[in-house]
């Protein structure tokens, strides 16, 4: 049974006389404890797609369906709840409080939710426990994006929204992120959706679809997705 699916949704901007139709009547699914990929060049409608279904903007026409609960028909105060106790969010750039440790930057958002993940469990996860009294200046990137993705982790989310997750990584340390993230969906039963221009990365996928114009172009389920130890970058 579809655990994400998009019925007919459409997101149009407008800019003074201007309209833009960033996506335009898409229909899809994801099932729960998938691990996703979107793919689609700039302009096709990765990140408003993100935006939507992590609760951030609102759809202009269309259904957006998770775990059977129609979010576009949520308010401003259903979405915060929502964002704050079903979604997890990994960005490019980490945006992780310089002044708090890494141990503290997660424990900030344990209290905030309604968890089932310990910000202990959550670190040990991620391979930081050895590093978790240190400062984000004390931190490499790829241990920086290690401890965003406990942060979102310990909320122990329905969904982890990753948008560009190794983007500002170099390769190997980007293959490093995607393990821990695969790792996570099969660990939690967490669905993981990455948001990437890198097309190498659909290999690791169960699901991945493909953008264009703010159209679906294909959705590819696969039954056999790689390891990320055997995708060649």
């Amino acid at each position: 049974m579809s655990f994400v699916e998009f019925q007919g949704v459409t997101k149009i901007y407008k800019s003074g006389d201007a309209t833009i139709k960033a996506l335009d009547n898409i229909h899809f699914s994801f099932e729960k404890g998938s691990f996703a990929v979107i793919l689609g060049p700039s302009g096709s409608g990765k990140s408003t797609l993100l935006n939507l279904l992590g609760g951030m903007d609102f759809a202009s026409e269309g259904s957006i369906l998770v775990n059977e609960i129609n979010i576009t028909k949520m308010d401003k105060g259903q979405l915060t709840l929502y964002r704050r106790n079903d979604i997890g969010f990994v960005f490019q750039f980490y945006n992780i409080l310089p002044n708090l440790t890494a141990y503290e930057n997660i424990d900030m958002a344990y209290r905030l939710s309604k968890s089932s993940i310990s910000s202990e469990e959550a670190i040990e996860a991620v391979g930081l426990k050895h590093r978790m009294n240190n400062f984000p200046s004390q931190l490499s990137g790829g241990e920086l994006q290690r401890v965003s993705i406990a942060r979102a982790l310990c909320k122990n989310p329905n969904i982890m929204l990753c948008d560009e997750p190794t983007g500002a990584l170099d390769s190997e340390t980007g293959k490093m992120i995607l393990k821990i993230l695969q790792e996570m969906s099969a660990k939690y039963n967490t669905t993981v959706i990455i948001v990437t221009h890198n097309a190498v990365i659909a290999d690791i996928a169960d699901t991945v679809l493909r953008l264009k114009d703010g159209k679906v172009e294909s959705v590819v389920k696969s039954d056999n997705p790689l390891k990320v130890e055997e995708v060649e970058w």
